[in-house]
């Protein structure tokens, strides 16, 4: 097996699926509540209102601007908070 690149696309052949190259994607299992909170994180993202919205071991994270950390969203309305206020949670 190939040396895996700290960051970037995972493809068939670093991790020794034969044939022609193909992206591997990961998902995380989402209760159904994260799934749909994720979902309205990503329609913020594409309004622009935040930069990242991501899952990690089953929990949400999103951050308004590039320069600072994910802060845990754990539902709508703190969401809507980070969005509004440009702040986590303290």
């Amino acid at each position: 097996m190939a040396k895996r690149k700290p960051k970037g696309p995972l493809y068939t052949n670093e991790v020794g699926i034969k044939g022609p190259a193909a992206q591997i994607y990961l998902n995380d299992h989402l209760t159904t509540f994260n799934k749909q909170l994720l979902s309205h994180a990503l329609d913020e993202k594409k309004r622009e209102n935040i930069v990242t919205a991501l899952t990690f071991r089953g929990k949400m994270y999103a951050k308004k601007k590039d320069n600072q950390r994910p802060v845990q969203v754990k539902d709508t309305w703190f969401l809507e908070e980070v969005i509004k206020n440009n702040q986590g949670r303290k």
